[in-house]
Formats: C-alpha cells, sequence, structure tokens
C-alpha cells in the first residue's frame, strides 16, 4: 500500500516541476520588480499574461497525462503486479489535479513575497499536510488510499486560498486582458528564456527520482514506500534550513541584483551562505546522531515494524551526508536566477544527474547505493554552482572563505564527536519504547551540541556568545568580521 501510494506521486509530481519551474515565482519575481519601475499598470498586466499561459499549458499537459497514464507504468513501476499497477493509473490520475492546484497557488504568492509578505505564505504548506492528516483520520478507514488522496486534493485546495488571501495585501494584481497575452511582450520571451533552464533543471532531478524508484519497484516489497519516505521525510528537514532561507533572501538578492556590482553582490551571497552553512551542517550532525529516535518516534507504529525502521534509519544517516549540499544549492541556484542566469544552475543540475545514475550502474542494486548515489549528485550540483560563483571573486575572498569553512568544520567535526562519545552510554536501540530515551536525551544532547559548537566558535573568535542568544544574525556577523581582521 506504501508502495502504491508514494508511486503514485510521481508523474503529477513531474508535472507541477516542470510547470513551476516554468512560470515559477522565483523567477517571476524579478521581472515583476523589474516591470514595476516602467509603471504599475504594466507589472499587473505582465503578471496577468503569466497566469493565464500557465492556465493553459498546465491544463493541457494533465489531459495529456490522464490519456497517457496506462502507457507509463513500465516506465515508472515496471516492477508492480497487474493490478496494483491497474490501483496505480487510477490514483495517479485522480492525483493530476493537485499540480493545477498548487501551480496557480505558487504563481499568485510572488505578490505577497515581491511585498515581504510571508504569513500566508508560512501557514499554506501547514494547511496543506493538515488536509493530508484529514484524509487520514476520517477518509482512510472508509475509502482507503484513495482517501488520503482525497485529503492530499484537500490540502491542495486549502493551500491555494490561502495564498489566494494573500493577494490583496500584495504588490501586485493580475490584470488579464485578453489581447495582451496574444502578442507577448519582449519580458515575456527573455522571462521564458530564464525559466526554461530552471524546468530542465526541475525535470531532470524528477527524472533521477524515477529513475530510481523504478529500479526499487523490482526491490522487495516496501523498498520503493521506504525510499520516498527518506525522500519526503529527508527533504522536509532540508525545507526548514534551506528553503526558508532560500525563500527568504530571495527578494532581496533580486534588489541587490539590480543595485550593487557583481562583487558586492557575490559577497552578500557568500555572506547569506556562511547562515546556512552552519545550520545545514548543525542539522546534517544532529540527524545522523537521533536518526534512530526521529524515526522511532515518528514511524515506528502499526505495520511499520523495527526492520523497516532500521533500513530507514540506515537510509536517513546516508542521506544526512547530503544535507549541506542540498540546502546550499538552494540559496546558491537562486542567487543565479536573481542574476537572471538560468543557464549555470541547470548544467550543475545535469552534472549532478548524471553523476548519480552513473554511480548507479557502477555499483549494485540496493537502496543504500541508490541513496550514496543520490547524496554524491548533491555534492556534485553544489561543487559546480560554489566554482561557478567563485569565478567573480577575488583570490582573497576565496581565501577567507575557504578558511572560515574549514574553521566551522573543524568545529563542527570535534563538538560531533564529544557528543557521539557521550550518546555511547545511552543503549537508544534497546530502549525505544522508553520515552524518556527517545525524546528527552536527544533534546538534551542537542541542546548540549549547539552549547558546545557555538562555545567553540565564539572562544575561538573572541565573540561573547551572549551574542548568540540575543541575536544569532549579530553573532554571525561578528564571526565574519572578526575573522576578515584576522586575515588581513
Amino acid at each position: 500500500m506504501l508502495d502504491l501510494y508514494t508511486s503514485a506521486f510521481r508523474v503529477p509530481d513531474f508535472l507541477y516541476a516542470i510547470f513551476s519551474a516554468l512560470f515559477a515565482g522565483g523567477i517571476l519575481m524579478p521581472f515583476l520588480m523589474s516591470e514595476n519601475k516602467k509603471g504599475k499598470e504594466q507589472a499587473n498586466v505582465f503578471f496577468g499574461q503569466i497566469i493565464l499561459l500557465f492556465g493553459l499549458g498546465i491544463m493541457f499537459a494533465c489531459l495529456s497525462a490522464f490519456f497517457l497514464m496506462s502507457h507509463l507504468t513500465e516506465l515508472i513501476v515496471p516492477g508492480f503486479s497487474p493490478e496494483l499497477k491497474r490501483q496505480w493509473i487510477f490514483l495517479s490520475q485522480i492525483l493530476l489535479l493537485s499540480p493545477v492546484v498548487l501551480g496557480f497557488s505558487s504563481l499568485i504568492s510572488s505578490s505577497a513575497y515581491a511585498n515581504f509578505k510571508f504569513w500566508f505564505l508560512a501557514m499554506a504548506p501547514i494547511f496543506y499536510n493538515l488536509g493530508i492528516i484529514l484524509g487520514i483520520i476520517f477518509w482512510f478507514p472508509t475509502f482507503g488510499v484513495l482517501g488520503i488522496i482525497w485529503g492530499v486534493l484537500f490540502g491542495a485546495l486549502m493551500h491555494f486560498l490561502l495564498n489566494l488571501f494573500s493577494l490583496p495585501g500584495g504588490s501586485f494584481w493580475p490584470r488579464f486582458s485578453w489581447f495582451s497575452w496574444r502578442k507577448p511582450t519582449a519580458e515575456i520571451y527573455k522571462f521564458f528564456d530564464l525559466s526554461f533552464f530552471r524546468a530542465l533543471s526541475l525535470a531532470a532531478n524528477q527524472g533521477l527520482m524515477i529513475f530510481l524508484v523504478s529500479r526499487a519497484s523490482f526491490l522487495a516489497v516496501g523498498s520503493v514506500g521506504i525510499l520516498s519516505l527518506v525522500w519526503q521525510f529527508g527533504g522536509a528537514l532540508v525545507s526548514l534550513i534551506g528553503v526558508s532561507f532560500a525563500m527568504a533572501v530571495f527578494p532581496y538578492l533580486s534588489k541587490a541584483s539590480l543595485n550593487l556590482s557583481t562583487k558586492e553582490y557575490v559577497e552578500k551571497v557568500m555572506g547569506v551562505l556562511m547562515k546556512v552553512g552552519i545550520f545545514s551542517i548543525i542539522s546534517s550532525g544532529l540527524i545522523y546522531l537521533f536518526s534512530w529516535e526521529m524515526i522511532f518516534l515518528i514511524f515506528q507504529t502499526g505495520a511499520f515494524d523495527i526492520l523497516a525502521a532500521q533500513k530507514m534509519v540506515d537510509l536517513l544517516q546516508i542521506f544526512s551526508f547530503g544535507f549541506l549540499p542540498q540546502a546550499l544549492t538552494l540559496t546558491l541556484a537562486r542567487a543565479f536566477y536573481a542574476k537572471e542566469d538560468g543557464q549555470t544552475p541547470f548544467l550543475a543540475t545535469l552534472g549532478g544527474v548524471l553523476a548519480s545514475v552513473s554511480l548507479v550502474f557502477w555499483l549494485r542494486d540496493g537502496l543504500n547505493n541508490y541513496l550514496w548515489a543520490f547524496v554524491f549528485g548533491a555534492w556534485v550540483q553544489f561543487l559546480w554552482l560554489i566554482f561557478a560563483l567563485g569565478k567573480n571573486m577575488l583570490l582573497a575572498q576565496k581565501i577567507f572563505y575557504g578558511k572560515f569553512f574549514l574553521k566551522i568544520l573543524s568545529v563542527f567535526l570535534i563538538t560531533f564527536l564529544i557528543i557521539n562519545f557521550s550518546l555511547s552510554f545511552v543503549d537508544a536501540k534497546n530502549n525505544f519504547s522508553n520515552f524518556v530515551t527517545l525524546f528527552f536525551i536527544p533534546l538534551f544532547s542537542g541542546f548540549l551540541f549547539l552549547i558546545i559548537f557555538f562555545g567553540f566558535l565564539a572562544t575561538l573568535n573572541k565573540v561573547p556568545l551572549k551574542l548568540f542568544l540575543k541575536s544569532p544574525i549579530d553573532f554571525f556577523e561578528a564571526l565574519v568580521s572578526v575573522s576578515k581582521n584576522k586575515l588581513g
């Protein structure tokens, strides 16, 4: 059942990724700001053009996928039985409504982003997941997996309505004009020239996931479900850091790209990356150390037995090695999009995907090896982007940021070894039913991890630790400032 549910999202997610990239709010924002300089009315007309074109495109694609779904089973779920394939087709066709609703929701949120209004945008994903939870509680007992699918669609509808409510408080209101979109402006062509590469990037990432799911469908029952759960759970953790930072700073990066020189812009981007990097490297360590506790607290129930939990723990620990590059790549890609450069992130994504696929063929079949290949590709993608950004940096800047990162990494490794040694006295695996072991020990250990990590950083750089408690941003700025003075 889990394999069926998770694999049913592959085609709708693929279409959503393609169209959310082609008509991405992230790419749309710099164009709206640029058009707004020419006049508010012109920006509103441009906004309306994009929404109309998206509606026509996504509806045509979803209708085409609806009728072609039966032909996609051998590509996506070749290892399923005939009955499971029939159910997969039915569920996938119903889920084709989700990319339409979520796509419109993502587009109209651009107006609120441009005006730095984040409340509705932050609540929308919460209500989306609330819809899924309601489907599990109220509809799953009666309708089975179909009930959860209805919950997904209900959550998507609430996501859309919340973003719709944010529209009046935003900077732009779409103006729909039949004659204006029949004759696209030069800005429309420029917009699609940039978003085309982003669409290819997301298509490549979704293609990699489809490839790995198709390989996993030949493994033991439950393999597709466990692999998908690790992606979703790990992706949610990445989103807490990477997506949150990337979406929050993007409006500022868009403005900075218009007003700053290339050298000043790169300096601003690197400052953001340092902050994201510190939180990401801490998160990767905590995920690795407490993966057992997290999995048992959240998933160890019902038919999800201890063997399935152990397999997911192993995969989550592997995933933790790719947490840092994934989180940083989200910000790096948006830094290039803000400069209206979509080709560089696409080439980086393509390089990462090809690296992952090559490693899958080189290694033996197995979920662990599939995830190692995924992590390897994430690092290739990140390094490609950071080297591309580095072309616009002075040698002194490269030396400084290189030394600063090595200092952070050294402090992290020392802290990780201390906490890992301390946890060796607690046998969590044999006490997984003990709530104190599963909850309070990780909570206390994580708090201790943060104290030791930031305590070391504060001591090495002679920055008062109390500054972190007062303002983490000021603390990071002080760390960077002190390090620059020492380098100078």
